[in-house]
């Protein structure tokens, strides 16, 4: 008895005939949080696709964009099942503070954090203002500026 070879399957050069969707579970639901960010700075959290389609809105101090098209704002709107969104805010003026905002997807608040970063060390840290006033220019040369 013979059997006929089994053929691979055909690729055909157009591709798959149904567009592919992405599983939830591999894309993010939530904008996450930012840690050791500059001051007084513009922070857009990641693309973020939700699970569900609904109204979104935001709260305030935060602002969102949908679909990279560049255009932010706050006021409330409709994700549909192929959305992604991005919110933004910013990020406070002081050394190691948090700022948050929510978005509220379909009824779903999901909270966007953005800390600051430490304040940097100071090259005049180890002496006191006493000390200092009564160096003269050559020995804060000598010791302090190597």
């Amino acid at each position: 008895m013979i059997y006929p070879a089994i053929q691979p399957p055909v690729i055909k050069p157009w591709g798959y005939p149904w567009k592919p969707r992405y599983v939830s579970s591999n894309k993010p639901d939530t904008p996450g949080s930012r840690t050791n960010v500059a001051l007084s700075t513009v922070i857009v959290s990641r693309k973020v696709y939700p699970e569900v389609a609904g109204a979104i809105s935001v709260g305030a101090g935060l602002e969102y964009e949908k679909n990279g098209s560049g255009t932010w704002t706050a006021v409330a709107g409709t994700l549909t099942a192929d959305d992604y969104y991005r919110v933004r805010l910013t990020s406070s003026a002081n050394y190691e503070t948090e700022v948050t905002g929510t978005v509220t997807v379909d009824g779903t608040p999901y909270v966007f954090s953005v800390t600051t970063m430490a304040e940097p060390p100071s090259q005049f840290d180890d002496f006191t203002v006493a000390e200092l006033d009564s160096m003269t220019v050559d020995e804060i040369d000598e010791t302090i500026i190597p």
